[in-house]
């Protein structure tokens, strides 16, 4: 009984090591749910950012978001984004980001209104050139 009971004991704890190991290296079945995972999680810490006004914070978030970036992101995405860039003042970036807003939802008015106050912030900025937008 004594050498049964030590063999069982053996024989769990390996297990238990294998269970153990399998969990720490177990990677997603579906990489695209691994992106969308991935996508999600930085887009809400970008958007929880955004909202306490952390805006380098929610610049970072949004420029590791964009890593993960689904085929064709939403309308909304690119308007967020272009939020996030006019509050750092990156203006071009900004522009780009809601022309691909724009583009994705033609007929959505309040994107041509957040295009105008980028222009605005724009001509307020007259120092930014073409040149130093990279």
């Amino acid at each position: 009984i004594l050498l049964a009971l030590s063999v069982y004991l053996v024989v769990s704890n390996t297990n238990n090591k294998q269970l153990k190991a399998g969990l720490q290296t177990k990677k997603p079945e579906n990489p695209k749910d691994e992106r969308s995972d991935n996508f999600s999680k930085w887009y809400n810490s970008a958007l929880q950012y955004y909202n306490s006004k952390e805006y380098d914070l929610a610049r970072t978030a949004l420029e590791k978001c964009n890593q993960y970036l689904p085929e064709d992101p939403s309308g909304d995405f690119w308007a967020f984004s272009s939020d996030v860039y006019k509050q750092n003042k990156d203006y071009f970036r900004a522009l780009d980001s809601i022309n691909k807003a724009i583009l994705r939802s033609p007929n959505e008015s309040l994107y041509y209104i957040k295009k105008a106050f980028i222009y605005e912030g724009l001509y307020l900025q007259p120092h930014q050139t073409i040149d130093e937008k990279n």
